[in-house]
């Protein structure tokens, strides 16, 4: 248990500014006092490209006219979606189903 208690503490971040060892969650640098970013994983993965879902190269290709990034499918209804010519009520859930499944991973 100790050993693994070691590996969790040894992969804290350093600061960018002093480099000092930051605290698990800190907001600031305990040393110089800059604000540390955090970049949300979730946040990356919603913009991602819509090729990168597990949906076929040829329907990405039609939900890339209309939607651009994985959060924009995600947002976008069921209705939306299927007035993309070729994407009915079935492939429409497959999409969404697709995002989903992307952002949950």
């Amino acid at each position: 248990i100790l050993s693994f208690l070691e590996a969790l503490k040894s992969t804290n971040e350093n600061c960018p500014n002093c480099n000092m060892e930051l605290p698990v969650d800190a907001k600031f640098c305990p040393n110089c006092g800059k604000e540390v970013e955090k970049e949300s994983i979730i946040g990356s993965l919603l913009d991602d490209p819509v090729k990168k879902m597990s949906i076929s190269f040829k329907i990405a290709k039609r939900v890339e006219t209309k939607f651009k990034t994985v959060g924009d499918v995600i947002h976008a209804t069921r209705n939306e979606i299927m007035s993309i010519y070729y994407i009915g009520k079935v492939r429409s859930r497959f999409i969404k189903n697709a995002a989903d499944e992307y952002i949950s991973g």
